[in-house]
């Protein structure tokens, strides 16, 4: 397995690190520095490719060389520029990871650099947590993106028009560690092909805003690790959910009548962790149980632990 020697490569075979998309067998090459009007070049057929440690500029033609490579990721950078248009500089790509976590001193991320983007359909960006990168608000205005997650970015306050997403293609959209406080009402009344949503990491949020997904068709929404405290109101005409996950919040009750009204095709239900006892908890599931034919509440292993610890009160 050989490279091209344009700059100082070597690559190893590793398991991916952060998504499923980084499987077992994804190639890995470590670019110490990229080199102006010297792009990077394999001999090798590659599909999925994560780019390691790279350091200073990604020059505008960096990648414009790998023909093949439809998903690229790149982490443990110190990037300190990004040209115009060099993040899509490969021709076919679709899948783009970029891990700026580990930056001093990160750049702002901005239209120009996603110029030739018009092919990408997922996006996946991460920041540091403690001093999380900027972003343009128009940065991604024209992209057809099906997904988007973004994790350790500081947004607060999630309004209407967020990042410019086009509502007319997004199917899945995460938002991790985003430093949320609350969310405008009416924020994804626009994304009519919204299937999957997670909003995690964030305790701070305690309250949603109710029928907040009424024009969805939402199939599977992750709200773990928030400080939320739902009255069921919020998860109003909710007709395709399949599964729900508001692990760890601050939840003071589950209304079993609410939930079976609004989510009618409920199949997995993640609960625990929240401000009820242990034997409250149980009821819950089983006035749950009562009402659906089949579901499924697949933290019950903590149950296990209250048992372990006699804390069924």
């Amino acid at each position: 397995m050989r490279f091209f020697h344009l700059a100082l490569l070597f690559i190893v075979i590793k398991s991916g690190e952060s998504r499923d998309l980084w499987g077992l067998g994804v190639p890995k090459l470590f670019v110490p520095q990229l080199q102006k009007n010297r792009p990077l070049q394999l001999n090798q057929s590659y599909h999925q490719l994560e780019i390691v440690d790279v350091s200073g500029t990604i020059f505008s033609d960096s990648f414009s060389q790998l023909h093949n490579v439809t998903e690229l990721r790149l982490s443990h950078s110190e990037v300190r520029k990004i040209d115009s248009g060099a993040l899509c500089s490969p021709p076919n790509l679709t899948i783009l990871e970029l891990d700026l976590s580990m930056n001093s001193e990160p750049p702002k991320l901005s239209k120009n650099m996603f110029k030739n983007c018009e092919k990408l359909e997922q996006l996946f960006l991460k920041f540091d947590y403690n001093t999380p990168s900027t972003i343009e608000e128009n940065a991604l205005e024209g992209l057809a993106l099906e997904v988007f997650g973004v994790d350790s970015l500081k947004v607060e306050h999630l309004r209407k028009n967020f990042l410019k997403l086009n509502p007319q293609n997004l199917k899945k959209l995460i938002l991790s560690h985003i430093h949320l406080t609350g969310i405008e009402a009416g924020v994804f009344d626009s994304f009519s092909k919204l299937e999957e949503v997670e909003i995690v990491h964030n305790p701070e949020l305690t309250q949603l805003p109710v029928d907040l997904f009424e024009k969805t068709k939402l199939k599977r929404l992750i709200l773990r690790d928030n400080g939320l405290d739902l009255t069921w109101d919020e998860l109003k005409n909710l007709p395709f959910l399949e599964e729900l996950d508001v692990f760890d919040n601050q939840i003071k009750y589950f209304n079993a009548t609410k939930i079976h009204t609004n989510l009618p095709k409920l199949k997995k239900f993640f609960m625990e962790l929240n401000l009820q006892s242990c034997k409250t908890v149980e009821m819950s599931k089983k006035e749950l149980k009562e009402k659906y034919r089949s579901i499924e509440f697949p933290d019950e292993h903590f149950s296990q632990f209250c048992e372990s610890k006699n804390l069924h009160l």
